[in-house]
């Protein structure tokens, strides 16, 4: 459906505006097929998602939409299946699968250093004040001898 010469995005659709698949839902907490492919579109072709996720949430649909994106995601997945030999495709996706762990151990590797981090810089400022102490101390030590040799 086109809005002023252009694709419509998602929070300016409206279903009573199209009736051409009123057979596949569209009621109440419902989503009908071309509300899915407007709202998937929407989803996959911006890095704004307020609009539709504000729109999902606004007609109470948020359960129909996380189906059709399992839908998707599943033919999709299928799609890679048939495009590649299967070995090479389960290859892939345990490639994918490796690397997210990888981001995610890198991730909590990097907070555990950051931590650690923190713990050495408190303790390195303890050690330095305890240096400053010392340096103190021995200041008040060479003084006081001084003081006696003089008084002596």
């Amino acid at each position: 459906s086109l809005v002023a010469g252009r694709e419509r995005r998602w929070d300016e659709y409206n279903s009573e505006d199209d009736d051409e698949d009123a057979d596949a839902g569209g009621g109440e907490g419902e989503l009908t097929t071309l509300e899915k492919e407007v709202l998937i579109a929407g989803l996959t072709d911006s890095e704004d998602m307020g609009p539709a996720v504000r729109a999902v949430h606004e007609r109470g649909v948020s359960e129909p939409l996380v189906k059709a994106l399992e839908e998707l995601s599943a033919q999709r997945s299928n799609d890679i299946l048939q495009a590649c030999d299967q070995e090479r495709a389960l290859d892939m996706m345990r490639s994918v699968q490796l690397m997210v762990s990888l981001k995610e151990e890198a991730a909590l590797s990097e907070s555990r250093l950051a931590n650690i981090n923190a713990r050495l810089q408190s303790d390195g400022a303890r050690l330095l004040q305890a240096q400053s102490d010392v340096v103190d101390m021995r200041q008040c030590q060479h003084n006081l001898a001084q003081a006696d040799q003089v008084l002596a």
